[in-house]
């Protein structure tokens, strides 16, 4: 069966965000976000998907790069304190899609990562986008340069975030990270922004492509441990990387190659998340496919990696067909005895959660 989480506890990102901010006495706290990813409050400071503070929606935001950068999703949040709270607000947001969340339990593996089923998980994908229209873009994966990096730390993940007070609360520095894998060797990477669309979200950025082209569908299928995978760059990576340049980075935990094939024009962004309240700059970001591998696994680190990212293929937002005025705690409960159908039939039932209540995206015009 699917566990449904209380909206009390996946959207604190939200609800206790504006709790706090009403009370004189408010401190930093830690919360979590839909994803299960730790999201930190200070005061009534937003935090991006990318860890990035953002300020609220309605006032002005500064992007990676300095800039002020023009609220395009919500206003400010008002309490929310229910269900119906929370569709009535989503239900005021111009241009707000909403989504249902799922996501995969790794927990429920019996024999951790490398025990994912992956083709069972793959016919689960490939049903989901066959009954649903489906969203999975990640933001906050980042992947990783190798070496020592001494670039603009603009293009690191979360460097901005660290050095805004992150340190204080004892979170590492991202610069040149040393680390070792389980054969005991040592590494040193530097996490690097980046933004992961799916097959199904790529093409809301076609018309704002700078120089080369955006990703394409062939680009989805990766059928070769050494086939670079197409990246597209945001607008702030001219001049400092060209069409063409062959690049290699760690991805989850494994060294993998990538090809530059096109920019993005400058200022472009999104919002996702509960209540659309994430900001997603892309400007600093590598933008790169949310592939499926096609091939056997070379090494105990390239199978935990396969296992680990073809689960989270699965961890999609379907979106709601109905109006948001209508959607309620029923809505959820009828599309997921779907979503059930479909896992017992993929041999994964007990593999998903589900918040109840719905994300959503503000795509550009």
């Amino acid at each position: 069966m699917f566990r449904l989480i209380k909206p009390i506890y996946i959207f604190i990102t939200i609800a206790l965000l504006v709790i706090m901010a009403a009370c004189s006495t408010a401190k930093d706290v830690e919360q979590v976000s839909a994803g299960g990813e730790p999201v930190v409050a200070k005061g009534v400071e937003r935090v991006s998907a990318g860890g990035e503070p953002v300020a609220a929606k309605g006032v002005e935001q500064v992007s990676a790069g300095g800039e002020p950068v023009a609220a395009k999703g919500a206003e400010s949040v008002p309490v929310i304190e229910s269900s119906e709270d929370y569709y009535n607000y989503i239900a005021g947001l111009p241009k707000f899609e909403a989504y249902y969340q799922i996501v995969f339990e790794f927990g429920n593996l019996p024999d951790g990562i490398e025990s994912a089923p992956i083709d069972d998980i793959l016919n689960m994908y490939d049903e989901l986008n066959t009954v649903f229209d489906c969203v999975n873009i990640r933001y906050g994966r980042p992947i990783e340069y190798i070496g020592f990096y001494d670039g603009d730390t603009k293009f690191v993940d979360r460097d901005d975030w660290y050095r805004a007070g992150g340190s204080d609360m004892g979170f590492p520095d991202p610069l040149n990270r040393v680390w070792s894998d389980v054969d005991g060797n040592e590494h040193m990477t530097t996490p690097i922004r980046t933004v992961i669309l799916c097959e199904n979200s790529f093409g809301r950025f076609d018309n704002y492509i700078a120089a080369g082209r955006n990703l394409q569908i062939s680009d989805f299928k990766h059928t070769a441990a050494d086939e670079p995978i197409p990246v597209v760059l945001g607008s702030a990576y001219q001049g400092v990387y060209d069409i063409g340049d062959a690049l290699t980075f760690t991805y989850l935990s494994v060294d993998m190659d990538f090809e530059v094939v096109g920019f993005y024009e400058p200022g472009l962004s999104f919002y996702m998340g509960p209540g659309a309240q994430q900001y997603v700059e892309m400007d600093y970001s590598i933008i790169m496919p949310n592939y499926i591998p096609a091939y056997e696994p070379t090494s105990a680190a390239v199978a935990a990696q396969q296992g680990f990212h073809v689960a989270e293929l699965t961890s999609v937002d379907i979106s709601i067909s109905e109006l948001i005025s209508e959607i309620n705690d029923e809505t959820h409960e009828r599309y997921f005895a779907l979503v059930e159908e479909i896992a017992e039939r993929n041999n994964l039932s007990g593999m998903y959660m589900s918040p109840l209540w719905p994300v959503g995206y503000v795509f550009p015009n």
